[in-house]
Order: structure tokens, then sequence, then C-alpha cells
């Protein structure tokens, strides 16, 4: 009994194990310039991508709300290890709002690398690997920090404050990249700061059937442990 306990803990724990690239970012984690108070405190670091995984899906999107505009482009690409890299990136067209944080949500049971590219996804300024009409460009504005949410986790900030790299009129952002071990997708919301908030449909990770049932497994096991110490 004791061992079928402790496989069932295991098998849980490995649906939030986390490739190393990138920065990691557990839930409750910050990586960057401007990160203070955090278990993490080191230069937010460029996402080495090399050639972009096979396509999915992507989108461009006009942004007009609460006084920010601009054109938002997302995609997703299956990368190497069979798992899913979800893109990100805001060209800004307002001559009034500087861009100060870009936040995207429904991570919360996934491993989370992330970082940002400094040129254009596959060196040609247009579409990436497998077709997309999505046209990432190579972007000049790098966040100071990306950070998570504490547990469980589910939402991803890229963060200008404390830096000179805002993202104002007529500026791009560097496309930014969270690399996660899930193997399925939907539509979310991403969300662009500066006082108002402008929201805009993006793409964010699902969890697969078996991942919920690894959790469930792993909780039970974990609240039989309890009882039986009771």
């Amino acid at each position: 009994m004791q061992l079928k306990l402790r496989l069932l803990i295991g098998a849980a724990a490995l649906v939030l194990a986390a490739p190393l690239s990138a920065n990691v970012l557990l839930p409750g984690e910050c990586a960057g310039l401007s990160c203070t108070g955090t278990s993490v405190s080191s230069t937010l670091e460029t996402f080495t991508i090399g050639t972009p995984g096979t396509f999915l899906t992507g989108v461009t999107t006009s942004v007009s709300q609460f006084g920010i505009s601009g054109i938002f482009r997302t995609a997703v690409y299956r990368n190497s290890g069979n798992g899913l890299d979800f893109y990100y990136q805001f060209q800004n067209t307002s001559a009034t709002s500087e861009i100060n944080r870009i936040t995207t949500v429904n991570f919360g049971v996934f491993s989370t690398n992330v970082g940002f590219v400094t040129t254009d996804i596959d060196g040609t300024g247009g579409a990436g690997s497998g077709g997309t009409a999505v046209n990432f460009v190579a972007g000049s504005q790098a966040p100071v920090a990306a950070d998570r949410s504490s547990a469980p986790g589910t939402t991803i900030g890229f963060d200008f404050r404390g830096g000179t790299d805002t993202i104002a009129n007529g500026e791009v952002s560097r496309i930014f990249v969270i690399r996660t071990n899930a193997t399925g997708w939907s539509t979310g919301s991403t969300f662009m700061i500066n006082g108002g908030v402008a929201s805009v449909a993006s793409f964010q990770p699902i969890p697969e059937p078996s991942t919920y049932a690894l959790m469930g497994a792993g909780l039970l096991a974990l609240g039989l442990v309890r009882r039986k110490r009771q």
C-alpha cells in the first residue's frame, strides 16, 4: 500500500516538473532586474528558439480599449519536447499610452519556462515555420522582469516598470515566449496594462484529461496518507 501511494504521489509531481531552459518560473516566483522579495533574482534571459517548432495556430488582432490601441500577435507552436510554446507580441499605436505590463492567464498546472526573442522567430520578418498569417516582427522593447502569480500560478506577467523599455507609441515589444509541457490549447485572454487595461483574445494551454486524473490521484494519495497518520 505504501508503495502504491508513493507511486501515485510521484506521478502527480511529474505533472508539474519543469524542463531546464530559459527562466523556469514556479508559482510565486519572479525573474528579472526589477524583482524584489522573490525567490529568483537574475537577468531575464533571451529565449533560444532556433528554428521554430511546428506551427499550430495563430492570429493577429487590432486592440482599441481604454486609451490603449495597437496590434497584438499570438501563436502556438509544438516544440521539440512535444510540449507547446505560446508566443505573444504587442505593437503600440497609441499616441498617449505607454504599456508597462503584459499578462496572460491559465498556466496554473503547467511547467513554464519564459523569456523573449530578440529577432523575428524565423529570421525573415514574415511568417513562421509551417506557415502563419501572424507575421511576427523583430521588436525592440524588452521586459525587465517576468513573474508568475502565487499558487496555483495561473498568471504569467512580463513587466516593464522600473526600466526604460516601456512600449511607447510606434514601438514593438520583443516576442515573449512561454514554453510549457501542455499538449492542448484553447482561447483565453491577454492584457495590456497602463492605468487602463485592454484585453484581447489569445491562446493559452488547457490540461488533458490525463493531467486532471494524475492531479486527482496525487491529491487522493496525500489525503489517504494524512488520514492514516491521524
